[in-house]
């Protein structure tokens, strides 16, 4: 009988540093807001310190057609 054991997950990328860079086709002060590019850098923010690489720098860019 197999038994399922729970662990919690093993930070692979310990120590990496990365830069997040998101863009959006919205003007500056509304591409801030969490429904444009704000909730994905939240998501990723979540899923880099779960891998745990540290998180050097986060860029925004708007008004990218």
């Amino acid at each position: 009988e197999a038994k399922a054991t729970l662990k919690p997950p093993v930070p692979l990328l310990k120590g990496k540093k990365t830069i997040i860079v998101t863009a959006s086709g919205s003007p500056y002060p509304y591409n801030q807001l969490s429904s444009q590019s704000r909730g994905a850098v939240r998501a990723l923010r979540t899923i880099m310190k779960a891998g745990g690489v540290k998180i050097h720098k986060v860029v925004n860019i708007p008004n990218s057609y």
